[in-house]
């Protein structure tokens, strides 16, 4: 009895450049809307600073996971098993 095994075929395969791409684009969009609000204000106090670098943060690992979920479901959704 074969083993059943999951295939994708060259052809189907997702982009791993654009994902990539998106990730960067949506880091850099993350970092820069939430390190606005400190350097809008004149003086900004020592403790904004550092919540809005960890708010970044978090943000940041955000749109990383949901870029590295979002390759991972077209991989499946591609995917088809074989049964030799």
């Amino acid at each position: 009895m074969a083993t059943p095994r999951i295939e994708v075929l060259p052809s189907d395969r997702p982009s791993v450049g654009t994902y990539v791409l998106y990730t960067f684009l949506g880091c850099g969009a993350v970092t820069g809307v939430t390190l606005a609000l400190p350097v809008a204000i004149r003086n900004p106090p020592l403790w904004l600073g550092l919540v809005s670098l960890l708010l970044a943060a978090l943000g940041n690992l955000l749109v990383i996971f949901l870029a590295i979920e979002s390759y991972v479901e077209s991989w499946f959704a591609v995917a088809h098993v074989v049964e030799d």
